[in-house]
């Protein structure tokens, strides 16, 4: 669960030795929202397989998100909690709301959708197990830069507002659902 989030953004959450990055929080050119909007606050249990997963539930906050665990505050990670400002960026586009997090110069996504029923997903370009074959489909969307950053590599693409929507159309993005519980 927590591998997950950490993906995901959350979210998923989360930063991995390979990541997808991103010069400038996305998608380009959209006004940054100054809280996260009234339908998406509220707590989240991540769903695996159909089944609920009740050991982390997700709080969404007006100005942030923290996850409920029995984790000290030496196990949390900067994903466990962040706060919308200088590293945390939302930006609401298309029906789709974008979590940026900057690590470094670099900024990762986390695309959350929100479902009729209140769920929601959160999606990233996921490189596990399939790095190669995803980044070679990627770079024929658009020009794809590799980028080391303190030992871990990014793999840099600046899309435009259009070609982020396409790639999401694409099935590029995936991850997982939350279920709203309150």
């Amino acid at each position: 669960m927590r591998n997950v989030l950490t993906l995901l953004f959350c979210v998923y959450l989360f930063y991995s030795c390979k990541e997808v990055s991103y010069p400038i929080p996305q998608p380009s050119g959209i006004k940054v929202a100054s809280q996260i909007p009234k339908n998406l606050r509220g707590q989240y249990l991540h769903i695996d397989s159909g089944v609920v997963q009740t050991e982390d539930t997700l709080v969404i906050e007006n100005q942030g998100y923290h996850f409920l665990s029995n984790k000290s505050k030496e196990e949390e990670d900067w994903l466990d909690r962040a706060l919308l400002g200088d590293s945390l960026v939302l930006k609401t586009h298309k029906g789709y709301y974008f979590f940026n997090f900057q690590v470094e110069d670099q900024w990762t996504l986390r695309v959350v959708k929100q479902n009729k029923d209140g769920s929601i997903q959160v999606l990233s370009i996921q490189l596990d197990g399939n790095e190669e074959e995803v980044i070679e489909k990627l770079s024929k969307q658009l020009p794809v830069s590799r980028v080391e950053v303190k030992g871990d590599t990014f793999y840099q693409i600046n899309p435009t507002p259009s070609q982020l929507i396409n790639l999401i159309d694409q099935g590029f993005f995936t991850g997982e659902v939350f279920k709203k519980i309150k």
